[in-house]
């Protein structure tokens, strides 16, 4: 299988759908995975006496101060990915992918992403899928302990939910691939950009 780096477009349309799928008021959340410790499970109980200690610690936040954070980690993982692929070192300049890509370079702001373009939930699922198949090259995509403490995978599978269920609605979902694509949704007028007020 090849490999490419996604550009930096691909990465901020995730986390601008995943500010999308968020409830007014709220941030998008997930909970990183991590193996359970001893006291979180207790025999004949719910759960054990650290379980909502560490339930609280692993939750994660998309919200304007970490927005930077998540969109590096998400590009870090799909550089990995392309490395491992192709046996490069991390800060290889020669990566199929953007040209003049930087790792180093490479931020991502709210204003960037609040106030771009919202693809179709359709399209979202796509860029995920593309995004996932390139990022998973190498060995600690999935199951290592970077795995767990990055949580990218179910990063990508809680935004992908969200749109489905979003494409559902709309009867969009399940759509015929012939109908998949990345045409973007301008905002309509007076429509208040992602995690604006009405």
């Amino acid at each position: 299988m090849s490999a490419f780096i996604v550009s930096k477009e691909h990465i901020k349309a995730m986390l601008r759908a995943a500010m999308n799928t968020a409830h007014r008021g709220d941030s998008f959340r997930w909970l990183a995975p991590e193996v359970a410790a001893e006291g979180d499970y207790q025999q004949g109980e719910p759960w054990g006496s650290t379980a909502v200690a560490n339930a609280t610690r692993r939750w994660r936040d998309l919200t304007c101060e970490t927005i930077n954070e998540t969109g590096r980690m998400l590009l870090t993982e799909n550089v990995r990915s392309v490395c491992h692929r192709y046996n490069e070192p991390m800060d290889s300049s020669d990566l199929p992918g953007p040209i003049g890509f930087s790792l180093a370079d490479a931020t991502f702001t709210y204003p960037e992403i609040a106030m771009g373009k919202v693809l179709e939930p359709v399209a979202v699922l796509k860029a995920i899928a593309c995004y996932e198949y390139q990022s998973c090259e190498h060995p600690g995509w999935e199951g290592s302990e970077e795995d767990k403490r990055h949580s990218k995978c179910h990063t990508c599978t809680q935004i992908a939910a969200a749109c489905e269920a979003i494409a559902e609605a709309k009867g969009e979902w399940p759509a015929p691939v012939a109908e998949y694509g990345f045409a973007e949704r301008k905002l309509e007028p007076g429509e208040p950009p992602i995690g604006g007020d009405s």
